[in-house]
C-alpha cells in the first residue's frame, strides 16, 4: 500500500491497524478516519480538526482538556474483542507514527479510555519526547519500572517514529526517521492490561498521574500498529514510504 505513488509500507498479516490521512480508504470524505485493516474498528475523534491540503493534509489534536479524568483533544482507537492487537510482556509489537508534535509531552499512550470519551485511569505505556514508559500494575508515577530515555522526536517538525518491542529479552527500541535512537532490554514484571475493558490506543495525549491526563498539541498523518517486532530494514522501509510527503 502506498500513497502519492511512493514505495509501499511493510504490510503483511502482522499489520493490525493502519490509519492514514492521505489514503482515501482511511479518510474517505477527507474529514474522517477509519482503520484500513479493520474498517469496523471504532475511532473516536475528540476535539480534533483536519487541516492542510494535498500531501500536507493532517489531523490535529490541540492539546486542550488536560485534567483529572478528562480526555480533551485527542484520538482514541479501540482495540478488538479478539485482543490480537492488545500487547503484554510476552507479545511482540511495533507502533509507527508520522507526527508533528508541537510540544515535548505525551503524544501517544495505551490503556483504558472508557467508552472512548472518558478515562478509566488504567494506563499501560506512553511516549513523550524524552521517554517511552511501560508501567507495572501498581499505578502512580513512581511505579514505572521500564523507562527508555533519549530524544525521540523534534518539536514543531515532522517526525517518523517507530517503537518496537521484542518479548525475547524484553527489548524495546525507538527509531527516529529510520535510525535507532534508543534501546532498553531486560524489563521484568511489565503490566498485562489485555483483560481490561475498553482498552484503546490514544494519539495526542496520555496518563500523567493520579488519573490526571496530559495532552500535547500534535498533528498526525499516519499511525500503524503491528503484532510483530519490525526489523531495522522494515522500519526504514516504512520511513522511506512516507518521507517524501513532509520532506524528511
Amino acid at each position: 500500500m502506498s500513497t502519492l505513488g511512493g514505495p509501499a509500507i511493510s504490510r503483511d498479516s502482522s499489520l493490525q491497524c493502519c490509519i492514514d490521512v492521505l489514503d482515501a480508504n482511511s479518510n474517505p470524505n477527507n474529514n474522517s478516519l477509519r482503520d484500513i485493516v479493520n474498517t469496523s474498528r471504532p475511532i473516536y475523534l475528540q476535539g480534533t480538526t483536519f487541516a492542510g491540503t494535498g500531501a500536507g493534509r493532517y489531523i490535529r489534536c490541540d492539546g486542550t482538556g488536560a485534567g483529572s479524568n478528562l480526555v480533551g483533544s485527542r484520538i482514541n482507537i479501540a482495540t478488538t474483542a479478539s485482543q490480537i492487537d492488545r500487547f503484554n510482556i510476552n507479545s511482540n509489537f511495533s507502533f509507527v507514527f508520522l507526527v508533528y508534535p508541537e510540544g515535548t509531552g505525551r503524544i501517544f499512550s495505551t490503556g483504558s479510555a472508557g467508552s472512548g470519551t472518558t478515562d478509566n485511569c488504567i494506563w499501560q505505556m506512553w511516549l513523550a519526547q524524552s521517554q517511552f514508559y511501560w508501567w507495572n500494575g501498581g499505578g502512580g508515577g513512581t511505579d514505572n519500572i521500564n523507562s527508555l530515555t533519549g530524544v525521540f522526536f523534534t518539536t514543531n517538525a515532522w517526525n517518523h517514529i517507530t517503537v518496537t518491542y521484542a518479548a525475547t529479552g524484553a527489548v524495546a527500541r525507538v527509531y527516529l526517521n529510520g535510525t535507532q535512537v534508543g534501546i532498553q532490554a531486560g524489563a521484568t514484571n511489565l503490566v498485562d492490561r489485555t483483560a481490561q475493558t475498553d482498552l484503546q490506543w490514544t494519539l495526542g495525549g496520555g496518563y500523567a498521574s493520579s488519573c490526571f491526563t496530559e495532552n500535547t498539541a500534535s498533528r498526525f498523518q499516519q499511525f500503524l500498529l503491528y503484532n510483530k517486532t519490525l526489523s531495522a530494514s522494515e522500519v526504514l522501509q516504512n520511513f522511506n514510504a512516507v518521507r517524501g510527503r513532509v520532506n524528511l
